[in-house]
């Protein structure tokens, strides 16, 4: 099973079957499949993503 994970250091999305955890930027979250899929469809649009205080990624709006 893939998980899917996001680093607010190195803003970015790792995944589980292409890279070992161990080898992630040590601030990875697990973000979930449906939270994952509204991420991609708000920056098609108008936002971009970014991080929460607790590194979790979030739909900015772009300025």
């Amino acid at each position: 099973m893939t998980t899917i994970y996001w680093s607010k250091s190195k803003p970015g999305f790792y995944t589980s079957d292409v890279m070992p955890v161990s080898t992630m930027p040590p601030d990875v979250v697990a973000v979930p499949d449906a939270t994952y899929q509204q991420l991609l469809a708000g920056q098609s649009s108008t936002q971009t993503i970014g991080s929460d205080a607790s590194g979790n990624p979030v739909l900015v709006a772009v300025p």
